[in-house]
């Protein structure tokens, strides 16, 4: 498939993501009955509307937001310790980031970068996780009402359970977002010393996007798995979490295409633009990971044969 017609195909999906989300909000049961005849996409709609995802992902957005930032000041503060050179990475962001946001990451990463003090390293560790913390409690409450269960842990250990998924979201997803910046340099260095991987280079370059992809999913699986008070099975749980996966992937794609072509951003909030446009794509990541758990909550009440208001 050619660049361009990817690209098309990208944004047509956008668009049918971006109506559908707005439709949300509006649609009654009689609609949907007249629009979707399909049982499951009526029961996903209702779901949506009972659990108030759009709400949900509004704040979970919020959170993730307040600890972007925090782990950005982390991670280039560690560069230095490594040896890292940050352009590689300033070249993803402009090259897959839309503009307005790729402006402000770079403007901050730049003003960073060379920075290795220990109290700044603490407290981006401590802010990324306080905020993420917050994001993924709300996302184990989210997958409990999914679940039509009660939360029967102690808060602390809810707290706790919340931090480590934060903190495995956080350096899963750091890892997979990183990997196809620096995946080059770490093969070029594994090849140096396993010279015998010479010979599938390429094969290897190009792994590292399904590799990207397949962490995500992973990390997505864990999340499905450990968050509710419920311990789910793999087959209850794969497919909300590939579906996530591919959701996310596609939208964060349509979305950035969308902003590059189209300036209305620009117009609308001015300077503002690039954190609009960041909030938004936030929205989008959470709501894919709220649809996911929705998803794997019907398999789970099909299987056991169990009613689920909705």
């Amino acid at each position: 498939m050619k660049a361009a017609s990817f690209k098309e195909a990208a944004f047509f999906s956008f668009c049918h993501l971006f109506f559908f989300f707005l439709r949300l909000s509006y649609i009654s049961h009689g609609e949907i009955k007249k629009v979707i005849g399909r049982s499951t996409m009526k029961d996903l709609l209702r779901r949506i509307h009972h659990h108030e995802l759009n709400d949900l992902s509004a704040v979970i957005a919020y959170y993730f937001l307040l600890s972007l930032f925090p782990l950005l000041i982390f991670l280039i503060a560690m560069f230095p310790y490594f040896s890292l050179d940050v352009t590689p990475l300033l070249t993803w962001i402009n090259h897959y980031v839309p503009s307005e946001t790729a402006e402000l990451l770079t403007e901050q990463i730049r003003s960073l970068f060379g920075e290795t003090n220990s109290y700044i390293l603490a407290f981006g560790v401590i802010a990324a996780l306080w905020s993420a913390s917050n994001a993924t409690h709300i996302l184990i409450r989210a997958f409990n009402r999914a679940l039509e269960i009660k939360e029967t842990r102690a808060y602390i250990k809810v707290r706790i359970d919340a931090l480590l998924l934060a903190a495995g979201l956080i350096i899963t997803i750091t890892i997979a977002l990183l990997l196809p910046v620096f995946g080059k340099v770490i093969i070029d260095t594994l090849t140096r010393y396993a010279p015998f991987l010479e010979n599938i280079n390429p094969l290897l370059n190009q792994a590292r996007w399904i590799i990207s992809f397949l962490m995500i999913n992973l990390v997505l699986l864990a999340l499905y798995y450990f968050a509710p008070n419920e311990k789910l099975g793999f087959f209850d749980i794969y497919f909300g979490s590939l579906f996530a996966t591919s959701l996310w992937s596609i939208s964060s794609y349509g979305f950035s295409f969308y902003v590059d072509n189209f300036k209305a951003f620009n117009a609308a909030y001015g300077s503002l633009g690039g954190i609009i446009i960041l909030l938004i794509w936030l929205y989008f990541t959470a709501f894919s990971i709220l649809l996911g758990g929705e998803i794997n909550a019907m398999r789970v009440c099909r299987r056991k044969k169990k009613f689920c208001p909705d």
